[in-house]
């Protein structure tokens, strides 16, 4: 060695974290492509503002009336017993669940309680009321803490 440090042959390159890849082609959302997703076996919906007393039978009868029910979920409180407010319930074929959405979206009552009928599952972004978001997002509006006191 005579003491000289020679200049790399390659460059060198910053990377902005690990699994960072520049170049590579990744998955984007496009709008066109939004609205219901299909689970494995079927088209599942969500039915939201049951009553706490309602019963898996009562929902079955008035969910068949649109098609063949392949699955209906009922979630129950583990401590009270009772239902949580809330249903899926799985349909064989598209046509069936959305004649069920559009049938019975805000218009049907259950035990006096207006029920509300969506999509359990949706392709493409998020909603703008979504609450997925920063919880420190409007913190402009609220005054500034105070200065500490000088003892």
């Amino acid at each position: 060695m005579d003491g000289k440090v020679s200049a790399p042959t390659h460059r060198v390159r910053s990377s902005k974290g690990r699994g960072y890849f520049r170049g590579h082609d990744f998955d984007s959302l496009d709008s066109s492509d939004i609205g219901p997703q299909r689970s494995i076996k079927g088209w599942i919906i969500l039915v939201t503002g049951i009553h706490e007393e309602a019963k898996e039978e009562h929902l079955y009868n008035v969910f068949q009336e649109f098609g063949q029910v392949n699955n209906l979920h009922l979630n129950l409180d583990r401590f009270t017993g009772f239902v949580k407010g809330y249903a899926l319930v799985e349909y064989e074929r598209y046509e069936e669940a959305a004649n069920a959405i559009r049938a019975m979206d805000g218009t049907q009552e259950l035990f006096h309680q207006t029920i509300h009928i969506d999509w359990a599952f949706g392709k493409g972004p998020a909603s703008s009321g979504s609450t997925t978001g920063s919880k420190h997002h409007n913190l402009r509006s609220r005054s500034r803490t105070p200065p500490r006191r000088q003892y």
